[in-house]
């Protein structure tokens, strides 16, 4: 499929295992920031711990990136940016923060219940996402990558296929065009407009990625990515980063817990 995806990697990971970050790269794929400590708690606990945990993980991903190139600053929320989830008030004010660091934010409006509590097979994973998507031409698709996510990985090639079939296409979140992404605010813009550009690159391009903890989302075309739940935005501006399918984030052997958002586009 060659479909490539933006993993959202864990700084800490990174230090344990960064040979992974150094493989995301080379294979194609987009590392960026989703905490250091894995802690929220410790990352919500003030904006100096917060802008210190995007900075750190920033700087270990351009370490370990082959001649220590500059990725394209985006980062995700852990748990999501929306005021209603947990450190939702602090969130609305670290959004202005990753503006001046230079970040936009992605979330994502579509999961596959890889998860919750109890194991599912490939199949009740597809089920889950047949049953829940929303209907868009932009899809943001949540996928976690750790060694008990199996069945994930096993499920990727039926989901990017059902997506290429409906006519969407993937991309990585740098392959979006912000052009049109309004000028950063404290707010979040989620709409979820149908936009015909998809950033998903997740599901298909299977870069097993053992590791660190790592967030994959992948974008597919280039729409403008608004950060809350079908995209990404910076710091408020919204790239609307939809994803329907995570085929990038196939890191069946990881040893450390990460996510995968794979964001896909369908021209209707």
């Amino acid at each position: 499929y060659n479909v490539k995806a933006t993993f959202f990697m864990t700084g800490r990971n990174i230090e344990k295992t960064p040979y992974i970050c150094t493989r995301v790269v080379e294979e194609g794929h987009l590392a960026a920031v989703s905490s250091y400590s894995d802690d929220n708690a410790q990352l919500y606990a003030s904006e100096s711990s917060f802008k210190n945990e995007v900075d750190k993980t920033y700087q270990l991903i351009v370490a370990n990136t082959p001649g220590n190139a500059e990725p394209f600053k985006v980062f995700r929320f852990p748990g999501g940016s929306d005021e209603d989830s947990s450190y939702g008030s602090a969130k609305q004010d670290y959004k202005d923060s990753l503006a001046d660091m230079g970040f936009y934010y992605c979330d994502w409006n579509t999961l596959i219940g890889d998860s919750e509590n109890g194991d599912k097979t490939a199949q009740e994973l597809m089920d889950y996402f047949d049953e829940n998507r929303p209907d868009l031409n932009n899809l943001v698709i949540v996928l976690h990558d750790s060694v008990d996510k199996q069945s994930t990985v096993d499920m990727l090639p039926q989901l990017i296929s059902k997506l290429l079939e409906e006519g969407y296409t993937f991309s990585r979140l740098d392959e979006i065009d912000y052009s049109n992404a309004p000028e950063p605010t404290a707010s979040v813009s989620a709409d979820s407009d149908k936009d015909s550009s998809t950033d998903s690159d997740s599901s298909s391009d299977e870069s097993s990625s053992d590791s660190s903890s790592s967030e994959s989302s992948s974008s597919s075309s280039s729409s403008g990515k608004s950060s809350s739940s079908d995209s990404t935005s910076k710091s408020s501006s919204s790239k609307s980063s939809s994803s329907s399918s995570s085929s990038s984030s196939k890191s069946s052997s990881s040893d450390s817990s990460s996510e995968s958002d794979a964001t896909v586009t369908r021209t209707s």
